[in-house]
Formats: C-alpha cells, structure tokens, sequence
C-alpha cells in the first residue's frame, strides 16, 4: 500500500510539472519515470483481460518512484504558490497533499507551519511580503499556473509578482511551473 501511495503522489506532483525554460536530463527523468497513470492502468488492464501486462508496467512505474523517494533527504526547500488577481500569495496548507509529496521528493516545502491542520481548506492566502519573508531563500520555487491558464516564461511570472526577481531561486535559474493539466480534467 506504502509503494502504491508513494507512487499516486509523487506522480500528481512530478508529471503536473514542467521547467519555465530548458530540462537537464535528471528532471526530465523524475518527470518521465513518474507514470501518474500506472495505478489505473493496472485495474483498466484487468478489466479487458491484460493482467500480464499491466503488473510489469505497473511494477516498472513502483520501482522508479522507489528510486526517486528513497533518495537521501536533500533538505532544499521548496514554495509551491499562486499569485492572485488581487496580489496575494496563495499557498498550499502545510498538511496539503503538495507539501507532503515535497517531503517524499526528499525537500522540505516553506512556508511552514501553515494552515489549520483540522480545517479542510488546502489553501491559505498570504500578503506578499510574508511570502517574502518565508520564501525569498527557497532553493526552488513552484508556480502554480494551472489555476491561471500557464505561463511561459520567467519574465511572466515577474510580470505578475516583481519581488520574485530577488528570490534565491529565481537568481539560481530553479524555476518551475506547474502546467493545466496537473489537476485531473
């Protein structure tokens, strides 16, 4: 059960992203090696009679994620955030889904310690400089553009939010967006 959810969301995060700019070949590969679509593929296969094949796909995608979290903890840290139409930041609550599979990645998700626990709400709003303050020396950055229909480039996100410029992660080229397909459609 552990290999099945490790491998549900590792998937959900590294297949919904993609770099603003160029991949080297070890990030092309944790997006490649994730197959969010294993898990389903493997019950479609035993409904129309291709159990075989569907356990070896489905084992293949166990064994890369197991490889990607089983990885010593790199402690960088990552903010995942939106930026709202009316200039706030809005993140994921420290007990979201996002900031869990960060911590599976191997990474350690700021801001921290945010969100009520107890609520049901997955989002929390910030003004920008708390999330300034919070994440200005993240070692990566994740835009979450699938709210907003994508972005293209760096500079886009700068349009929307110029304090990033002095971002750690932005002066370091380790920015990431996630694209609209990252939710199921």
């Amino acid at each position: 059960m552990k290999k099945i959810l490790s491998l549900v969301l590792s998937a959900l995060l590294l297949l919904g992203t993609t770099a603003c700019g160029s991949l080297n070949n070890t990030q092309k590969g944790a997006i490649i090696g994730s197959g969010s679509g294993a898990a389903l593929g493997a019950g479609i296969g035993a409904l129309i009679g291709k159990d075989e094949l569907a356990q070896k796909i489905f084992n293949e995608e166990v064994r890369l994620v197991d490889e990607v979290t089983s990885v010593e903890k790199t402690d960088k840290t990552v903010a995942f955030f939106y930026v709202t139409s009316n200039g706030l930041i809005q993140v994921r609550s420290s007990s979201d889904y996002v900031p869990k599979m960060i911590d599976l990645a191997g990474g350690n998700y700021i801001p921290t310690n945010i969100g009520d626990p107890d609520s049901k709400r997955s989002t929390v709003s910030m003004q920008i400089e708390d999330f300034y303050d919070q994440a200005k020396d993240a070692d990566f950055i994740i835009y979450n553009s699938s709210i907003d229909g994508g972005i293209q480039s760096v500079q886009e996100l700068l349009d929307k939010c110029a304090v990033l410029k002095d971002f750690k992660a932005v002066k370091e080229g380790n920015v990431w967006c996630t694209t609209n397909d990252m939710y199921q459609q």
